[in-house]
């Protein structure tokens, strides 16, 4: 056979090899679509195991999984906002829509209020009489301090910026105690969603540097529609997110977007300390840590280094929740199990008990006793 003849024939093998790949794609793309989206009880059933948008997209980076968990959700599950504001996504409970002034003023009562901002661990979870607020009323600071606690659930630190910015000047006459509770898993990485079970404001960057995208007056069906995923092949998803998928590729991936948190979040941090030096109003950053980085011996994460170097770079003062938590266990007997919840929807989120082991970290902010990276080292070590 001629070798025109034979090359002729591995052509148009690998033309029909590739035409049956296409197609073997597509048919598999199209299947784990009806699988995700169809409707009827076939589908659903079918693809129950695949409704999980963690196989598609990244909690802490991309909006994809927001709106994919929001889709995938029955209805009475999804979380509400029923406090939406057009400039900070959501509002907690305890603030005013208008004014964002704090409804707990009239416990002030002269004192001088601690203004604390955050997520759900400032928040609290538990009943109100285990959260910051009721434990500091209960401490030897009481006659002299009285926590305003403004922290609100899923919050980023840009939304934890945003509302310190926007809520507290209307304290100034009272020479607040300003305290930044951040969530050191995550709130770093919320900084770059603009949706998050709702829409909220995001940090953009720019060739003139940051500014912010405010999300306005909209409901989170009307953003979904608007910002439908952008997963362009959920079956290619699937296998990027499997162990099939070179690790090198995705730490790439990794690395710029660590970058590009970093940025933000040292903006942000930049701006609130700004802010705080202008008004010459007395500060403290707290760390919260999860089950994970508090209780485990994994070590500093890059978030923590980057926080601590990144306050220090900043001179803005800071306690951690991780000494305080290792004492109490030191003292107590107490393990992870009492000190975070297991189960539930707020699995994760600290108990009365592991409250109770963080508070003397926020009294020593209070009282300046403020730590330091060798303190943080320390603690690890001692493990």
């Amino acid at each position: 056979m001629r070798p025109m003849a034979v090359a002729g024939r591995v052509v148009r093998g690998l033309r029909v090899a590739l035409v049956s790949v296409c197609l073997a794609w597509g048919a598999g793309e199209v299947g784990v679509r009806w699988l995700l989206f169809g409707e009827g009880s076939l589908p659903r059933a079918l693809g129950e195991p695949l409704r999980d948008p963690n196989r598609f997209a990244d909690p802490l980076t991309d909006d994809d999984f927001w709106t994919l968990q929001r889709s995938f959700q029955p209805v009475r599950d999804r979380d509400r906002f029923d406090r939406a504001h057009p400039e900070l996504g959501w509002l907690p409970a305890s603030v005013r829509e208008r004014s964002l002034t704090h409804k707990g003023e009239r416990d002030l009562k002269g004192r001088r209020p601690v203004l604390m901002y955050g997520d759900s661990f400032t928040r609290c979870v538990v009943p109100r009489e285990d959260c910051w607020e009721s434990l500091l009323e209960e401490s030897h600071l009481s006659e002299e301090l009285c926590m305003l606690n403004f922290g609100a659930c899923a919050y980023g630190l840009d939304q934890i910026v945003l509302l310190l910015e926007r809520s507290v000047d209307r304290y100034l006459d009272e020479d607040p105690v300003v305290v930044i509770g951040v969530l050191v898993d995550e709130d770093i990485d919320r900084c770059l969603l603009s949706f998050r079970g709702h829409p909220k404001p995001k940090v953009s960057e720019g060739p003139d540097g940051f500014s912010w995208e405010f999300p306005g007056e909209v409901s989170a069906e009307d953003w979904m529609e608007a910002h439908p995923p952008q997963v362009s092949s959920y079956l290619g998803s699937l296998f990027r997110n499997s162990e099939l998928f070179p690790r090198s590729w995705r730490d790439e991936d990794k690395a710029r977007t660590i970058a590009l948190k970093q940025r933000r979040a040292t903006w942000l941090l930049e701006r609130a300390r700004d802010l705080l030096r202008d008004r010459e109003l007395e500060h403290f950053v707290v760390l919260f840590h999860s089950e994970r980085l508090a209780m485990g011996r994994e070590g500093t994460s890059w978030r923590e280094a980057f926080l601590i170097r990144t306050l220090e770079e900043l001179d803005i003062p800071f306690v951690s929740s991780r000494g305080a938590l290792f004492q109490d266990h030191i003292v107590t007997g107490r393990v992870a199990r009492d000190y975070y919840m297991n189960e539930g929807a707020m699995s994760g989120h600290l108990t009365a008990a592991g409250n109770q082991a963080v508070f003397p970290a926020i009294v020593e902010g209070l009282s300046r006793r403020y730590h330091r990276p060798v303190d943080i080292a320390d603690a690890q070590a001692s493990r």
